[in-house]
């Protein structure tokens, strides 16, 4: 079977889950088909480490240039509509959601769903993402694939898809343990650990609004934002009033390596999102022994099941207790350690890629 990959996600992502996805298809589909990720003009590091043959790349930027993303984009829609019409590919798999379908459809179309959220917060946090996003790709796509049966649920809901045309296949976890050192004098005391944006949905506020009322965890434990940039003014204004030391809370980049060891080093991983399609982040962070306390929406219990403890992600006085409960006691922490083993196995990427395979084959 000859697939492919479009560009989108590739251009879009210089690191992050989705392109980590398909790279990890990719690598894994290749070993039976004719595989080939299609991305003329690329930022995607990922994309560096996948063989040449597998691959059509012409030039990486190094950042997204001012004025330049509509060409940028406009050039690999068009390099790849030709390509298709060229090579007649038996299934396109689309990495991810454009304004239109820049081709005419003469193959099979696979898409994959990731989350709702813009559609779910779009009053609430004021999103301006146009629903025919999606929708074009929907009513395009001879199959659909969802990251959890919440995100498939949500689909249903929002777009009234048919049961039928939707399968779920989880994301999977790399069991790679490596690491590289990081001698930064901030992880040097104990600390708690909060991964990417921290905007909106991703309810950082209330994680440091539990933090501040607190006097122990002030006292024993800084914070290690990882991704998500430096603090904005805004967020150290909001610091000051919650009368958090600025010192107490490190905002640190870096690569896939750099947060495994950061994960390795910490006493827990807080993920207080409102709404995940997935949460690949705990799975990470459970698979380099790190405890993990999330939210109890959305897809989390899907993922987390029993090896995390849980916290109502509105509600400030909860998050606060489950915190101290788990980093002040060993034998919570031991006990969320064993059950981390055997839970992160049920999500090895070889399930994922079984099941895709499953459904480009049908």
């Amino acid at each position: 079977m000859k697939i492919l990959y479009d560009p989108k996600i590739f251009y879009l992502q210089k690191y992050g889950g989705i392109s980590k996805y398909f790279i990890n298809l990719c690598n894994k589909v290749k070993l039976s088909h004719d595989v080939k990720i299609i991305a003329p003009i690329y930022t995607n590091s990922y994309l560096d480490k996948v063989d040449n043959k597998n691959k059509l790349t012409i030039f990486k930027l190094q950042k997204h240039y001012k004025y330049t993303r509509s060409a940028s984009n406009l050039i690999n829609n068009y390099f790849f509509s030709n390509y298709c019409s060229f090579k007649k590919p038996d299934l396109v798999h689309l990495t991810y959601f454009d304004r239109q379908v820049n081709f005419k459809k003469k193959f099979k179309i696979i898409i994959t769903v990731y989350d709702l959220i813009h559609e779910i917060y779009e009053k609430q946090f004021n999103f301006k993402y146009p629903k025919n996003f999606k929708l074009n790709y929907i009513n395009i796509a001879d199959h659909i694939i969802c990251i959890s049966e919440n995100t498939k649920k949500d689909l249903i809901k929002y777009y009234k898809v048919d049961e039928k045309k939707i399968t779920v296949t989880h994301l999977g976890v790399n069991s790679e343990k490596s690491y590289k050192k990081i001698e930064n004098i901030c992880l040097k005391k104990p600390y708690l650990l909060f991964v990417g944006d921290r905007n909106n949905y991703k309810n950082f506020d209330k994680f440091i609004l539990s933090f501040s009322k607190s006097e122990k965890l002030k006292k024993d434990f800084n914070i290690i934002c990882f991704g998500g940039g430096a603090a904005s003014l805004k967020e150290k204004s909001r610091l000051q009033d919650l009368k958090i030391e600025i010192e107490n809370i490190k905002f640190i980049e870096g690569d896939e390596l750099e947060l495994n060891y950061i994960y390795k080093e910490a006493k827990a991983y807080i993920c207080p999102s409102l709404y995940e399609g997935f949460g690949l982040t705990i799975l990470e962070a459970m698979n380099m022994n790190c405890p993990v306390l999330c939210g109890n929406t959305s897809s989390l219990p899907e993922v987390g099941g029993d090896a995390v403890v849980y916290f109502d992600p509105h509600n400030v006085d909860d998050i606060k207790y489950k915190i101290e409960s788990v980093v002040y006691s060993d034998s919570k922490i031991l006990e969320l350690r064993n059950n981390m083993i055997e839970h992160v196995k049920k999500f090895d990427w070889k399930y994922t890629v079984e099941k895709t395979l499953k459904v480009y084959e049908k």
